[in-house]
């Protein structure tokens, strides 16, 4: 298998979320080969054709282009893609708009797309510094969804395929309340709970 973080920013002074997660990612799913490369130029058509008339990225449409690519292309589902992109974002879905969301992932065709813009927006000055690892925490969760985490079956699953334990699949609603969360129950790094991590373990 194989974890692919993508970007559309490759150099920029503000990327260490990228390492964050990889590492984070790395070190949860030993086994799997994780790499961190920029966006290609089918995926900036993918964008181009989410981008609505006031410039947001439509974040399920992007990855509807992805999933279509996907199998025009004969890429298996087990090569997981989270796509990072700058732009402001959205989620139109049954005709109502969700407006910044953090990420968004459809597991079953193994795609997520994260918008830092949309993260930044909602986080205040005063936990800025903390800016890196806020991202980093939103692509670790996006990327476990891929896995399947967590599933309607858990006991442990709470409304939207959401962890209750002190687990990065935890949903968290504010920068502040993810901050809290790493800073807190965490120990300052971010990790998947113990039946998290089990359910990664054995999903084959």
């Amino acid at each position: 298998m194989m974890i692919e973080i993508k970007t559309d920013v490759m150099r920029h002074p503000r990327q260490r979320y990228l390492e964050i997660a990889a590492e984070v990612l790395q070190r949860n799913l030993p086994s799997e080969t994780i790499s961190i490369s920029g966006i290609d130029n089918n995926e900036k058509e993918n964008l181009k054709a989410a981008r609505l008339h006031d410039g947001v990225i439509d974040l399920r449409e992007y990855i509807i282009h992805q999933i279509v690519d996907r199998e025009r292309f004969g890429v298996k589902d087990s090569h997981k893609v989270s796509t990072v992109i700058s732009d402001g974002a959205c989620v139109v879905e049954n005709g109502r708009r969700i407006n910044n969301p953090y990420g968004y992932s459809i597991s079953s065709s193994s795609e997520a797309t994260i918008s830092t813009r949309s993260v930044e927006r909602m986080i205040p000055e005063q936990i800025r510094r903390f800016t890196d690892l806020i991202i980093a925490y939103t692509i670790v969760h996006e990327t476990g969804h891929l896995f399947g985490l967590v599933s309607s079956e858990s006991r442990r699953h709470r409304t939207g395929k959401h962890c209750g334990n002190i687990c990065v699949m935890q949903s968290t609603a504010t920068p502040e309340a993810t901050l809290d969360l790493i800073a807190g129950g965490m120990g300052g790094d971010i990790c998947f709970c113990s039946e998290c991590v089990y359910d990664l373990n054995s999903r084959h």
